[in-house]
C-alpha cells in the first residue's frame, strides 16, 4: 500500500470532480457553480476543447452539436488523464524521496516587498519568488521553493496524510502541519522576524 494512500484517493477524487465540471462546461458553456448572471448557454466550452479542425467543421455545419460535444469531451478527458498521471508520478517521486532532516528557509523582501525565498535542506537549495499585488507573496515564494524539493514535500505530504486519516479535510491547516501553524510534530522549529527578512528553521528531533 502507498504511504500516501489517503492523499492519492483525495487527488483522484478531485480529478474526477474536475472532469465532471469540465464536461458540464463543454455541454452548457457554463458551470452550475458560477454566479447566476453568468450562467448563459454558449459554445465556449466546446471551443475550448475542440481542435481547430473540428471547430471549423462544427461552425460549417458539417458535424452536429452533439458530435462536437462528444469530440470535445473525449479530448478533454484525454488531457485530464495525462495531468492525472503526472500528478501520480510526482506523488510516487515524493514517496521515494529521502527523509527531511533539516530545513533552513529565508525570505527577503525588496523595496516594494516582492518576496524571494531560499530553502536549504539536506536535499539541496531551492528558490522561489513572488511579486505584484493582491496576494500573500511570502507564502507564494516559499511554496515555489518547497514544490521543487521532493524531500520537503515528503514531510508535508506525510503530515497531510496523517491529518486526512484522522478525518481532517484536505485544506485544513492542521492536516498540513499535524499540529498548528508554528509546530510540526517530530521536528523542532524556530522563527525569526526582521524588518525585511523572515526566516525559520526545522530540525528533526533526536
Amino acid at each position: 500500500m502507498s504511504r500516501f494512500e489517503e492523499l492519492r484517493k483525495s487527488y483522484l477524487d478531485d480529478r474526477e470532480k474536475q472532469i465532471a465540471i469540465n464536461t458540464e462546461y463543454i455541454t452548457k458553456g457554463y458551470c452550475s457553480t458560477w454566479c447566476e448572471n453568468e450562467r448563459k448557454e454558449s459554445d465556449n466550452g466546446i471551443r475550448r476543447y475542440l481542435t481547430d479542425l473540428r471547430w471549423n467543421q462544427y461552425q460549417a455545419g458539417e458535424i452536429s452539436r452533439e458530435k462536437a460535444i462528444d469530440y470535445a469531451v473525449k479530448r478533454m478527458v484525454k488531457e485530464a488523464n495525462k495531468t492525472t498521471q503526472k500528478g501520480l508520478a510526482k506523488l510516487e517521486a515524493v514517496e521515494n524521496a529521502e527523509e527531511l532532516t533539516f530545513a533552513s528557509v529565508t525570505v527577503t523582501y525588496s523595496r516594494y516587498y516582492n518576496a524571494s525565498a531560499e530553502s536549504y535542506t539536506n536535499n539541496g537549495r531551492f528558490f522561489g519568488h513572488a511579486g505584484g499585488y493582491g496576494y500573500d507573496k511570502t507564502s507564494s515564494a516559499v511554496a515555489e521553493a518547497f514544490n521543487n524539493d521532493m524531500t520537503m514535500l515528503k514531510i508535508l505530504y506525510s503530515l497531510k496524510e496523517k491529518g486526512l486519516k484522522e478525518g481532517l479535510t484536505s485544506d485544513s491547516k492542521s492536516a498540513c502541519t499535524g499540529h498548528d501553524n508554528r509546530n510540526i510534530i517530530g521536528y523542532k522549529t524556530s522563527i525569526y522576524n526582521g524588518k525585511r527578512e523572515f526566516a525559520f528553521r526545522i530540525e528533526k528531533e533526536a
